[in-house]
């Protein structure tokens, strides 16, 4: 709560505090005490500078929430990146299982009419094969990680930058759920190239 806040809930606070003051002092000596009225005009008066107040403090914590959940979300973009370049340049290479990928659908990769997949935001075509065993984060592709009873969906692509060359382009997508802001996500790239090539 900034100080600017705090300084007009003090002289709201204040008012209505000297408002019951002032009704008070003018009650007789055998009228002791505060009507019905006061009581009830001093509540209202307590809400109205309540309610802003604490619509303020839940606003500030829903979008601390999110900016933690999105510092989680990066850092895992981060992890798994490092993951994929810690692997042999030829398991890069095989992609991702063909399996795999026709039984996790994900709404970034399609398959065109000749059975190859392509990354659907770029239209960059995705390697695919049927390695043996697995190679996370690739093999498979799509996996979950729970943090702070968040649930973040994680799915890394690799794809072709260009025909004829080495590069391959690894996406990186972290999505997840948070209320009230819906559906989230982070993404991260890197280049990776073959580094026994004399050109990438």
């Amino acid at each position: 709560m900034g100080r600017g806040t705090i300084s007009r809930w003090s002289a709201k606070h204040e008012t209505w505090l000297a408002w019951l003051q002032r009704r008070r002092s003018a009650v007789g000596a055998g009228d002791d005490g505060f009507s019905i009225v006061d009581v009830i005009v001093a509540l209202f008066l307590l809400s109205a500078t309540s309610i802003p107040i604490a619509y303020s403090v839940s606003t500030s914590m829903q979008v601390s929430s999110l900016a933690q959940q999105r510092f989680v979300g990066a850092e895992i973009v981060n992890q798994t990146i490092q993951d994929v370049e810690a692997l042999p340049y030829s398991a890069v290479a095989d992609g991702l299982n063909a399996a795999n990928v026709a039984t996790n659908p994900s709404p970034d990769l399609s398959e065109t009419t000749a059975g190859t997949w392509i990354f659907t935001p770029t239209g960059e075509v995705v390697p695919t094969s049927a390695p043996a065993g697995s190679e996370p984060p690739l093999v498979p592709f799509a996996s979950a990680v729970r943090e702070n009873g968040v649930s973040y969906s994680v799915a890394t692509y690799p794809m072709w930058v260009a025909t004829g060359t080495s590069l391959i382009r690894i996406v990186v997508s972290v999505s997840w759920q948070s209320s009230p802001n819906g559906s989230n996500q982070v993404r991260g790239q890197t280049l990776l190239y073959d580094p026994s090539s004399s050109s990438p």
